[in-house]
């Protein structure tokens, strides 16, 4: 796995993060996030 593949996978995670919390907030729902239960 090169540094590239690795930057790539956070950057989408991170984005998808962003999405649920940007979701989360939109419709005022609380949602289980497995992530912050760490």
């Amino acid at each position: 796995m090169t540094l590239f593949t690795l930057y790539n996978g956070l950057r989408q995670y991170y984005l998808d993060t962003l999405l649920l919390y940007a979701f989360a907030n939109e419709t005022n729902t609380t949602l289980e996030m497995p992530f912050l239960q760490q």
